[in-house]
């Protein structure tokens, strides 16, 4: 892995032989509501929206990616 972040709010899964590289960044979560009301509040996050991210086996990432 290079340069590399993941940010994981539910559930990040890599498999077996999975290369990563680049600028490589992983998100499971938008980080704020799309609600302009809602982000006012320091609660916005708790309403973020969140999904499991899930990287099989033999995958090669190389590329800069945002999930």
């Amino acid at each position: 892995m290079s340069a590399t972040a993941l940010v994981c709010h539910d559930s990040i899964t890599i498999g077996n032989h999975v290369t990563i590289g680049g600028n490589t960044v992983i998100y499971d979560t938008d980080f704020h509501s799309l609600d302009v009301d809602q982000r006012v509040g320091y609660t916005d996050n708790a309403l973020a929206a969140t999904a499991p991210v899930r990287i099989e086996d033999g995958l090669s990432l190389v590329l800069t990616l945002q999930y």
